[in-house]
């Protein structure tokens, strides 16, 4: 499959300011954020109650309000459950293990294998593949999706496949057991006519690669032993700014949440500054 037009570039503007999944974990693991997921089930208990209505619908009466905010103070919480809920499903558990970069290297770092360094190249190179649209004005004639994958990501995995492709495809980092690759490349246009590296056209070689061609995998991952830290950093942040319309949710969530309990806290303020004046 190969790259797809966008066709809401406004909105993609708009994801793009969407916080990533690590700017999240500090309020979606926080342990009172978890137990806000229990809110809706209590508060129906609370609030459908019908001797507490008749309570606060009397405490109203006499001038205190109390059945608006607790409505407030249930929705809000509502909101809040509907996002830790929402967050813990769908937040990546790498991230929940690890909420920084540096934290994931030095985790995953020393229990790398050879394989396991393959099968990372090759989620990356699909993420990136997988996230790639159309644009005339970009360097090959397509980029990466903005919101699943930022230009200082796309400039990182530029800078790394091509140095670690460079390698591949012209022999450098081949075994002795193994035939010299095609000359060039030519017949996929991988190198460009100044001998630049055309990313987009190398990830796509390497995730569709021919039957003569299946040792390409396991050349590069030869070579990405050279490049870990690199190649887990893009693995986190392909992770890290996966799914952007759940981010999108997740953090919509929490803003709707944080607003209707910030109501009744606003009341009560302007209630005690009524009293002391």
């Amino acid at each position: 499959m190969g790259p797809v037009l966008v066709r809401y570039p406004t909105f993609e503007k708009l994801l793009r300011f969407v916080p990533n999944w690590s700017s999240m974990q500090a309020i979606g693991q926080s342990p009172v954020m978890k137990l806000t997921i229990l809110a809706p089930f209590i508060g129906s208990l609370v609030l459908f109650n019908r001797h507490i209505v008749e309570f606060l619908q009397l405490h109203a009466m006499a001038g205190h309000g109390s059945a608006g905010r607790l409505e407030f103070l249930y929705f809000g919480l509502l909101m809040l459950g509907s996002g830790s809920i929402a967050f813990a499903l769908r937040c990546p558990p790498d991230l929940k293990r690890s909420p920084s970069v540096g934290e994931y290297v030095a985790q995953e770092e020393s229990l790398l294998t050879r394989p396991w360094m393959g099968l990372i190249c090759k989620l990356v190179i699909e993420n990136y593949h997988r996230n790639l649209v159309l644009d005339e004005h970009a360097i090959w004639g397509c980029r990466p999706w903005q919101p699943a994958y930022p230009s200082e990501h796309a400039d990182l995995f530029a800078e790394v496949m091509g140095a670690l492709g460079a390698k591949v495809l012209t022999g450098e980092g081949w075994d002795e057991g193994h035939p010299a690759p095609i000359d060039g490349f030519g017949p996929f246009g991988v190198f460009d006519h100044l001998g630049g590296l055309n990313v987009p056209r190398f990830a796509e070689l390497m995730r569709h690669a021919p039957t003569a061609l299946r040792v390409l995998p396991v050349t590069l991952a030869n070579e990405a032993m050279g490049h870990t830290i690199d190649l887990l950093a893009l693995r986190y942040n392909d992770l890290n700014h996966s799914q952007p319309y759940w981010r999108l949710m997740v953090i919509a969530f929490y803003g709707v949440g944080f607003a209707l309990l910030a109501v009744p806290t606003i009341w009560t303020v302007i209630a005690v500054f009524k009293s002391l004046l």
